[in-house]
């Protein structure tokens, strides 16, 4: 098992990180003291973390292979949520945590 995060940054309108969010909201939530858990198909459980700055996606997943299936996916939210290609309004980075959030064990 692997824990990662995205962290997600707009590079346009600060209005892009909430377009964002509320896009990956449309799917099974739930609010919690940590962030917003979000239950995204073909990728699973979801840890969202807002401030005006940023978003941060945490994720546990199996293993490499699994973050090469998922971030495609996880890309694709973005360029929904883009006003022009998602690479014009976001920069994203992947890192590996250093442990496990408590929603997400």
């Amino acid at each position: 098992m692997i824990s990662v995060a995205a962290t997600i940054r707009t590079l346009a309108s600060p209005h892009a990180l909430s377009a964002l969010a509320g896009r990956l909201r449309r799917f099974e939530n739930f609010p919690g003291h940590d962030g917003t858990l979000v239950m995204v198909p073909g990728v699973g459980r979801v840890l969202l973390r807002e401030s005006p700055a940023e978003l941060v996606l945490a994720l546990v997943l199996d293993d490499d292979r699994a973050l090469q299936r998922v971030s495609p996916l996880i890309l694709d939210e973005l360029e929904g949520a883009a006003v022009g290609p998602y690479g014009d309004t976001f920069s994203i980075r992947w890192d590996r945590a250093t442990h496990v959030p408590a929603a997400l064990r």
